[in-house]
C-alpha cells in the first residue's frame, strides 16, 4: 500500500511540476542513512534549482525513506514494530504532507556554527510543523561542506514551479 501512495505520488509530481523522475539506484546515496534493503529508488528533480529535489526508496519492509533538501531524511513507517500504532493509512497521510509541504517550498534549513547542534531543518505544511537539529559532525564530509556552502545561515527552499 505505502508504495503505490508513493507511486501515485511520483505521478502527481511529474503531472503537476516542471521536474526531471530518475529511477536510479545510485540516488540512494542521497539518504544520509541508506537502507539495505532499497528495492527501488526514484529521484523527483525541481526545474528550479532553489527547489529541493526529492528521493524516494522504496524498501523490501515495505518502506519509504524519503530525502529532501541537505538534512530532510524521514522513514515512512518511522518504525517497524508491531507495538506501534502505525498504519498503512497514517504513514502514507504523513508521506503525503512531507511530499506537498517540499514542493509547497515548505522546507528549510540552517547552519548555526559554534552551537552543538548546529545544523537544523523545518518543514512546514498545512497541519503544523517538524523539526530538528543534530550536530554537524554526524553528516558525511561532503554533507558538512555542502551545509557551509548552502546553509550559513539559513535556507528556504523554493516552491517547485508548476507544468506549463
Amino acid at each position: 500500500m505505502l508504495h503505490d501512495v508513493a507511486d501515485a505520488l511520483i505521478a502527481w509530481l511529474a503531472e503537476t511540476y516542471d521536474v526531471s523522475v530518475e529511477e536510479t539506484p545510485e540516488a540512494v546515496a542521497d539518504l544520509l542513512r541508506a537502507p539495505t534493503d532499497a528495492v527501488r529508488v526514484v529521484r523527483v528533480r525541481p526545474a528550479d534549482a532553489d527547489a529541493s529535489p526529492l528521493t524516494f526508496v522504496f524498501t523490501s519492509f515495505p518502506g519509504i525513506p524519503l530525502q529532501a533538501g541537505l538534512l530532510f531524511d524521514s522513514s515512512y513507517p518511522t518504525c517497524g514494530c508491531d507495538a506501534c500504532d502505525e498504519t498503512g493509512e497514517s504513514c502514507g497521510s504523513s508521506l503525503e504532507e512531507a511530499v506537498f509541504a517540499v514542493a509547497d517550498g515548505g522546507l528549510s534549513e540552517a547552519r548555526t556554527p559554534g552551537v552543538e547542534l548546529s545544523l537544523s531543518f523545518r518543514l512546514d505544511s498545512a497541519r503544523g510543523s517538524t523539526g530538528g537539529s543534530c550536530r554537524e559532525a554526524d553528516y558525511p564530509v561532503e554533507r558538512q561542506a555542502a551545509a557551509r556552502d548552502q546553509l550559513t545561515p539559513h535556507r528556504v527552499w523554493a516552491p517547485w514551479p508548476p507544468r506549463s
